[in-house]
């Protein structure tokens, strides 16, 4: 999660500016493109868009779709498009705020955290590890991913993610 203090920590309804100019769910141009992003890795797998409406509703929750990088995390400032985007939790970094920490990458290297396609292939190779993932709330799985303190807090997103994906994704249902 974002430091309190940081830009952005609350959420697309927040962010200085007012509406994206596009118009999608609130989103900036920079979170629309992380969520274009996204939707593209999920399509690049023939994934269902569900698939993206769980990584964006996770997405937006851990760093309201923002690169975070964090201070105890050595080569995530570098590695930051945004210096003002600094995240404070634990070892967490990214759009996903995956942990990374010393020789246990348990989300893969600070580089494939920061990089958003590489995090997201990460996301969804856990996601679709989960049986039954497609029928499962959209709260449950990414809890299952994502092992959160706050499980329930997913489900705010949800209709945002529901949006994005809707204007992102063509022909999803």
């Amino acid at each position: 999660m974002p430091d309190s203090g940081a830009a952005g920590a609350a959420g697309p309804a927040g962010v200085a500016g007012g509406s994206a100019p596009s118009g999608v769910a609130g989103l900036d141009a920079s979170q629309l493109g992380y969520a274009r992003t996204i939707v593209g890795e999920v399509r690049a797998r023939g994934l269902p868009a569900q698939a993206a409406v769980n990584a964006i509703s996770t997405a937006l929750q851990e760093s309201s779709l923002r690169m975070y990088w964090n201070p105890k995390v050595a080569g995530s400032q570098a590695l930051a498009p945004d210096p003002s985007a600094v995240g404070a939790d634990g070892y967490s970094v990214g759009l996903f705020q995956q942990q990374v920490n010393g020789a246990q990458f348990s989300w893969g290297s600070v580089a494939d955290a920061m990089d958003p396609r590489t995090s997201t292939r990460m996301f969804l190779d856990r996601l679709t590890a989960i049986p039954g993932w497609q029928g499962m709330s959209v709260t449950a799985a990414d809890q299952a991913v994502q092992r959160s303190a706050y499980p329930e807090a997913y489900a705010r997103w949800e209709p945002t993610a529901r949006a994005v994906v809707a204007a992102l994704y063509p022909g999803a249902a």
